[in-house]
């Protein structure tokens, strides 16, 4: 009994380890990277990336697994770094626990941050020169100067936003480097996704709200409310849809069409209870779309689900992730 119970202890500290990088958020990240990869693999034959599947032959060349798998755990640790410097909103907004209340001490998430980081950067230099340098501006600009003081751009409404927009160039751009060179081009394909990461940033601001004006944070809809950031946020949805048709990005035309009645219907209504649609669907459907060319895809997301529900559910009895709230 005594040597199960131990087992079970460590398993569980593990786990708890595991979760404090906030897999659920490497739902965007992994779907926005693949789309950086897809956009430079169909570069100039645009029609094609709407019938033709991804060989499994594609998928191995490149370095796109190593390459997914190093920024996962780059993303992973600046995710840990956020959650340090937000031990107080998250208190107030009941969320992100494992940090804010202790049960992982601030001293081992710093640890494992930096773990993860500066591995992540330094092996990535080794596949490809260029998404050495994606990575390491990535930290910099949404790991760095987003969380940590003096900077702490979350803290701060378009500097946030700006954070925001600059981690979904290079999360696309860490794609499309390992098919093609970084070029005009790749920045004239992300700036739909950067559009639409813009988008969704502004609408993940406004659940928060009150325990970031507790905290002292001046977020987008802190100083801006409600209707203004909903607002920017349709703007930014119908410029994404406007820039996936000048540059015929095909496979991004029925996440950003499907998605903007969501966006428009919280403009409309001002329903708070909208918003939830207006975040995940853009990500829901550019994951299906991706399924759709690379089939393996689902198993990664549905692994990544599955085992997210059943650690908070064993670990907190909590009903996370879920679709339907």
């Amino acid at each position: 009994m005594k040597g199960r119970y131990v087992r079970r202890q460590v398993a569980c500290v593990i786990a708890d380890y595991y979760f404090v990088m906030r897999p659920t958020l490497f739902f965007p990240v992994w779907t926005v990277f693949l789309m950086g990869y897809l956009n430079s693999h169909f570069e100039n034959q645009p029609l094609q990336s709407i019938f033709v599947l991804v060989s499994m032959n594609d998928l191995w060349q490149g370095q796109l697994i190593w390459s997914g798998l190093l920024l996962t755990l780059l993303c992973g640790g600046i995710f840990i770094l956020n959650q340090v410097q937000d031990v107080i909103s998250d208190r107030a907004n009941q969320k992100l626990f494992l940090i804010a209340n202790g049960i992982i001490p601030r001293f081992w998430a710093n640890f494992e941050a930096t773990v993860l980081v500066v591995g992540a950067i330094f092996s990535s230099f080794f596949i490809k020169f260029e998404l050495g340098l994606l990575f390491l501006a990535l930290f910099i600009f949404a790991g760095w100067f987003y969380s940590i003081r003096p900077f702490s751009w979350k803290d701060k409404p378009f500097w946030g936003l700006f954070s925001n927009a600059l981690a979904g160039l290079f999360i696309f751009s860490s794609g499309w480097v390992i098919k093609n060179p970084f070029s005009l081009k790749t920045l004239l394909f992300s700036s739909s996704y950067i559009l639409a990461v813009s988008a969704v940033y502004l609408y993940t601001t406004i659940p928060d709200q009150k325990g970031d004006e507790i905290a002292g944070k001046i977020t987008f809809a802190v100083k801006y409310g409600f209707i203004q950031t909903v607002r920017l946020a349709l703007i930014f949805g119908l410029g994404a849809l406007i820039a996936t048709f000048y540059f015929q990005d095909w496979l991004m035309l029925f996440p950003t069409l499907f998605s903007l009645p969501f966006f428009i219907q919280v403009y409309r209504t001002r329903a708070p209870k909208h918003l939830h649609y207006a975040i995940k669907m853009p990500i829901s459907l550019l994951s299906f779309v991706i399924c759709l060319k690379i089939p393996c895809y689902l198993i990664f997301l549905l692994i990544n689900y599955y085992s997210a529900k059943w650690y908070y559910q064993k670990r907190f009895k909590l009903n996370y992730p879920s679709i339907a709230e």
